[in-house]
């Protein structure tokens, strides 16, 4: 893992959602794949509507974008969706 400052949820257990399940399914990307990529994760930034965050990761040699929500109730970190950064 790369070393750096993430906010205090990034530790909490990975939720993948039946969406980002199905878009690994199409995409032919494995679970341990996708974790490997979180934990290389590059960078990490809020968006605007204050309940998700983009991760930044090189998945297979490409830049992906995985979209995450904290989910400070339950205490997991939700894997929203991904995508390549150019599908």
């Amino acid at each position: 893992m790369i070393n750096r400052q993430w906010p205090y949820w990034w530790d909490d257990p990975l939720r993948i959602t039946n969406h980002a399940r199905r878009r690994m399914r199409e995409r032919a990307i494995s679970e341990t794949v996708v974790r490997t990529a979180l934990q290389d994760c590059r960078s990490l930034s809020p968006q605007a509507d204050g309940e998700t965050w983009i991760a930044c990761s090189i998945l297979e040699g490409m830049q992906w974008r995985f979209v995450m929500k904290p989910n400070l109730a339950l205490r997991v970190l939700e894997m929203i969706t991904l995508y390549p950064l150019h599908e």
